[in-house]
């Protein structure tokens, strides 16, 4: 997949906060670098995870964001572990793919990841399914998502993390610094130990080298679809 030659606006949309940090922090982080604007939309508050208070997990996304460059998040307040893929959240993230208008989206596969479980937590699946039909044909077709939308709008790309079957492998070996920063600031979910970082390493290294990429690059995996 070429990458697009001009920066413009992207959206991550996510289940909880920290899975765009796990996904696809590197990434993001080069996107911001490379001057593209991004928004992230989370849809829970992630409330049950470690530890975890609404209005703490609330303000870690924050300053995680803050820390990747993102310039807005987008809270929907959905109940943690009970996100359904229904015509409501479609019409939802249907109305924030026309105001935000990104090229880019990127977000959950809808898919189940059976080689690595985690990343099929049914909140991400249902997010996934939901920003999948939001970005065809919610945004882009008048009146396919209910309710009075604005403008239409056209996504170029869709980009979905933990997809078993990645066509796109992200070299983000000089972004690793700030995704593991981004991560630590995620403290109730004890994300910045050292046990983190081993593991999430070895699953990028992994990736980079099944991508044919030299010994100690890391990379993060991807389907990535386009559009006419």
């Amino acid at each position: 997949m070429t990458e697009s030659t001009e920066p413009g606006h992207a959206l991550a949309i996510v289940a909880h906060p920290d899975d765009i940090e796990f996904s696809a922090g590197g990434t993001v982080a080069g996107w911001v670098a490379r001057g593209w604007k991004m928004h992230l939309c989370v849809v829970t508050d992630g409330e049950h995870g470690t530890y975890s208070l609404p209005a703490d997990r609330r303000a870690e996304q924050l300053a995680s964001a803050d820390t990747l460059g993102i310039t807005r998040v987008h809270f929907l307040g959905m109940d943690d572990s009970q996100v359904e893929p229904t015509l409501e959240l479609r019409a939802t993230v249907s109305e924030l793919i026309r105001s935000v208008r990104p090229r880019r989206v990127l977000t959950h596969s809808p898919k189940y990841a059976w080689v690595f479980p985690p990343a099929s937590h049914p909140d991400h699946r249902a997010v996934g399914a939901v920003a999948v039909d939001a970005v065809y044909p919610g945004a882009r077709i008048p009146g396919s998502s209910g309710g009075a939308l604005s403008e239409p709008w056209s996504v170029s790309e869709l980009w979905l993390f933990g997809d078993p079957e990645a066509n796109h492998f992200e070299d983000v070996t000089n972004y690793m610094p700030g995704k593991l920063a981004a991560l630590r600031c995620h403290y109730s979910q004890r994300t910045g130990g050292s046990e983190t970082e081993t593991g999430l390493r070895e699953r990028m290294a992994a990736a980079a080298q099944s991508a044919g990429m030299p010994t100690g690059r890391l990379a993060e995996r991807f389907q990535i679809l386009a559009y006419p």
